[in-house]
């Protein structure tokens, strides 16, 4: 595969979309102009049908200039606001599927984002009451601290459009507590705020009826596992 990527084509990859009606807009959105204003900037004569795209790649024979247009973790926003754009221009995209998605209970990393982005004013409020609701071993509490800065030291280096407290969160979700210990604080705020998890499955998560109208229309399917 390493032979496949010497050219210097690329992906445009897109995952969260707003429409400030059914989908709000929440860090890492846009909206259906700006998804235009990317599709007009990079040229739509460069952006080529995902199975175009892929059997060029095979055949080593992409050019620099060509693009193709790839969706992750199959959301219902990308179906709802961005499908109709790309049938706008006729363009046939790849839909990387995340698998749980069509399990009873997909993975939660979706659905706790979209608690945090629905049921707060804004970010930031969400991440102080999820502190107050962290109880650090005082014992660790000055190597994990200091863990946290070099974390988030290193961190603003490559990801500087990430705020402090993104990335205080972060470490904290991913180096300082089990996934049993987050998972609790998460439903514990669930319970709180009157989130039910169930009803939001179907308004993150495309469903099998999406993806066959999907794939009968001439889009390529890959895989996101979990």
């Amino acid at each position: 595969m390493k032979k496949l990527y010497k050219k210097n084509f690329f992906e445009i990859i897109f995952h969260y979309f707003h429409d400030n009606k059914i989908f709000l807009k929440s860090q890492g959105t846009i909206s259906k102009n700006q998804f235009i204003k990317i599709i007009n900037k990079v040229g739509r004569k460069n952006i080529l049908d995902a199975k175009v795209f892929y059997e060029k790649l095979l055949k080593k024979k992409l050019k620099k200039t060509e693009s193709c247009i790839t969706f992750d973790d199959g959301l219902l926003s990308q179906y709802k606001i961005a499908l109709p754009v790309l049938k706008k221009f006729k363009i046939k995209a790849f839909w990387f599927i995340q698998s749980s998605i069509l399990n009873p209970s997909p993975n939660s990393l979706e659905i706790y984002r979209h608690f945090r982005n629905t049921k707060f004013k804004n970010i930031n409020q969400f991440y102080d009451i999820f502190f107050s609701n962290v109880l650090l071993n005082k014992k660790n509490f000055k190597i994990h601290l200091k863990n946290q800065n070099n974390f988030i030291r290193k961190k603003k280096k490559t990801h500087p459009f990430y705020s402090y407290k993104d990335l205080k969160f972060r470490f904290i979700r991913d180096y300082v507590l089990t996934k049993k210990e987050y998972d609790k604080i998460m439903f514990n705020l669930f319970k709180k705020y009157n989130y039910s998890w169930k009803d939001s499955i179907k308004k993150l998560f495309l469903n099998k009826k999406h993806l066959k109208k999907l794939f009968s229309e001439g889009h390529l399917k890959g895989l996101h596992s979990h």
